[in-house]
């Protein structure tokens, strides 16, 4: 189970990357005059009420020092204030890449389960970066946003089962379109050689 969904993760990846960063890049501009905690938190305040499931919403620091408690609606997954997580692979890429990153999928320390985390920089006029907005979402609902719904799915089998039955029966016309001609040719001579023998009868009759 856990390898498939992995494979479907690498498939959808830069589906889920778009979105996650489009949120970011909506509500928080990429470079602030003067960038400060309570800016950016009210900012993904805003984020929580466009996600339907999300693990939490935190701000990290240049350095990778988180600077406010998770936002999550669990209040099992609150805290996470003063925690460096310079180590992790979603502060290190945002800070080389210089773009909002998604990470690869990773055990959450919040609930065992694989997440990813898109992480996003955002820097002052002068380019200094002074933050970097995370958002942990579990592999499996990022699955349900990339992936196509069931109900595409179930239209894309159904537009399937339809072609075919469609194709199937053109097939069946254009045979019974070509029997009906092989059955009119076969006749037409059959008419003729009668008419000829008949024909050649009567002559020597008289």
């Amino acid at each position: 189970m856990v390898i498939r969904e992995i494979q479907q993760f690498s498939e959808v990846r830069a589906r889920a990357r778009a979105y996650l960063c489009y949120l970011f890049t909506r509500n928080i501009p990429n470079r602030m005059p003067e960038p400060n905690v309570d800016v950016i938190t009210g900012s993904l305040d805003k984020i929580v009420h466009e996600v339907e499931e999300f693990e939490a919403l935190y701000l990290l620091d240049h350095r990778g020092e988180q600077v406010i408690n998770n936002i999550t609606d669990d209040p099992h997954k609150k805290g996470g204030l003063g925690q460096n997580r310079s180590g992790k692979s979603y502060y290190y890429r945002a800070v080389r890449e210089k773009r909002c990153v998604l990470s690869d999928p990773y055990p959450s320390t919040l609930t065992n389960d694989l997440t990813v985390t898109a992480s996003y920089p955002i820097y002052d006029e002068q380019g200094i970066l002074k933050y970097i907005a995370c958002i942990d979402v579990s592999l499996e609902h990022i699955l349900k946003i990339a992936h196509p719904s069931s109900l595409q799915s179930m239209f894309g089998r159904s537009s399937q089962v339809i072609y075919s039955i469609f194709s199937l029966s053109l097939l069946a016309i254009a045979m019974l379109l070509l029997f009906n001609g092989m059955r009119s040719l076969f006749y037409a001579r059959f008419c003729f050689l009668t008419f000829w023998i008949l024909k050649r009868c009567f002559n020597r009759r008289f």
